[in-house]
């Protein structure tokens, strides 16, 4: 379980209040490397950017919005490999990194105002089609994070991920993600 302050790329957008949660499968990878470890979760996150104004061009039309904010919804996959050290009997500091791929699920779109190629439309009501269609499906990125586990069953984690590619077609504007997350291990 956890939050993100997820953002694209392009300095026009800001922040915006995200979450994610999951399941998370560790292998232990000490004989191989000592104190390390994998790990492997499947998230459902929610992801975005909010922008004062922002235009695009997509499908042969160009969109203008005034405060638009967009959620898009992930299924992603992190494959991190880790290490651990033992700071105490019940506390280890860890530190991991790997590839994230994520497909996104669905999203939305909340504007005050909306221009299809020139023409003001209803935010709600416009035909909205063109531009989700514009939406990149896959995502994929880089990601670490770093924390600490108590009493091997409560792990707090402060992490980024850097999307690798655009989240819209022909747009520029990647994927951040600050993460906060605790997680909870069952034997």
């Amino acid at each position: 379980l956890g939050f993100n302050a997820p953002q694209f790329s392009e300095s026009q957008y800001r922040q915006t209040i995200g979450w994610n949660f999951g399941a998370t499968v560790l292998y232990d990878l000490q004989d191989f490397i000592p104190n390390s470890y994998g790990r492997v979760s499947a998230l459902y996150t929610r992801k975005g950017t909010a922008a004062g104004l922002d235009n695009i061009e997509a499908n042969g039309h160009k969109y203008e919005f005034e405060d638009l904010t967009s959620y898009l919804h992930y299924l992603e996959l992190p494959i991190h490999f880790g290490y651990a050290y033992e700071a105490t009997d019940m506390m280890c500091l860890i530190a991991e990194t790997g590839p994230y791929f994520a497909m996104r699920l669905s999203g939305s779109l909340r504007t005050d105002a909306t221009r299809v190629d020139g023409k003001i439309e209803n935010p709600t009501n416009g035909d909205m089609k063109d531009y989700y269609r514009s939406l990149r499906r896959f995502d994929a990125g880089w990601g670490g994070r770093a924390g600490v586990l108590l009493d091997k069953k409560y792990e707090f984690t402060i992490g980024y991920d850097w999307g690798l590619g655009n989240v819209i077609n022909k747009h520029t504007g990647s994927n951040l993600n600050l993460t906060f997350n605790l997680n909870v291990y069952f034997d």
